[in-house]
């Protein structure tokens, strides 16, 4: 058994109070016994991509390394989603740190929505690549950032590569909370593993972050779930629960890849 927590709370204009706040929550959650800790998407700032404004920062260090520090001090794992900046581009990113501190591993988010409120295309470059699993205590790890999800293969590749929890840090307003839910609750359900939903919170302009951030077991059943305001979500992941929900249903085991070629053509209108 693993302890993880996730950390729902809203970004205020002050990038440096927002870092202040989310060391003081993930403190707490460390001493509540989490080993794993996960923070909302874009943490660490407001949400710019409502307009498709500019990333509000030079750098991502000036984000990542306090948290860094933090992850260092505590002696946890620590999953922190950042804009990254390579270059000239930049990349909604998924930091996973180690107890040391170091970067253990980082997801760039493949799928880039741009729909009001939501002009990710206009503030980021989309990731490439199959989503990475990263191995964290005893546990398997995969990440899935927000509209990510609304695409089953993702998930699907993170369980095909052992996956026992997908983290799916959103920032999701728009009355969706029962989409959300039974979206995810699929996910968990279809590849038999542990998926903990983290949500932003707190009103942004026209934009109400209702928070509702859930864990579903590998059955698909939601186990935890806070309410709309601030809260540090705890959960008990067991990789056991994930092995033996897997031997009772073999989703897994009996899909049939030879069946599924027409998922990788591309479109003759799409070429």
């Amino acid at each position: 058994m693993v302890t993880v927590a996730a950390i729902q709370t809203a970004a205020t204009l002050d990038v440096g109070h927002n870092i202040a706040h989310l060391a003081e929550l993930t403190a707490v959650a460390a001493e509540r016994g989490a080993a794993l800790v996960c923070l909302p998407q874009l943490c660490c700032t407001p949400w710019f991509p409502a307009a498709g404004t500019p990333v509000p920062i030079d750098d991502h260090r000036s984000l990542l390394d306090p948290l860094a520090e933090v992850a260092a001090t505590r002696s946890i794992h620590l999953i922190a989603p950042l804009p990254e900046r390579d270059g000239d581009r930049w990349y909604n990113t998924a930091f996973l740190l180690a107890p040391d501190g170091s970067i253990a591993g980082r997801h760039r988010k493949t799928q880039l929505p741009e729909i009001d409120g939501y002009r990710e295309r206009s503030c980021f470059t989309a990731g490439d690549g199959p989503p990475s699993v990263f191995e964290v205590a005893e546990l398997k790890v995969g990440v899935q950032i927000c509209w990510e999800n609304y695409f089953p293969e993702g998930p699907r590749l993170l369980a095909l590569a052992g996956a026992d929890l997908i983290f799916a840090p959103t920032a999701s307003a728009l009355d969706s909370r029962d989409r959300w839910r039974a979206l995810l609750a699929s996910h968990a359900l279809c590849n038999n593993l542990y998926l903990l939903r983290l949500n932003r919170m707190g009103d942004e302009g026209d934009l109400h972050f209702y928070g509702r951030s859930f864990v579903a077991d590998p059955l698909g059943e939601v186990f935890a779930e806070a309410g709309e305001g601030e809260a540090i979500l705890m959960a008990e992941i067991d990789p056991a629960r994930v092995a033996e929900a897997r031997e009772r249903t073999h989703f897994l085991d009996d899909r049939r890849p030879e069946s599924y070629g027409g998922l990788t053509v591309v479109p003759a209108a799409d070429r």
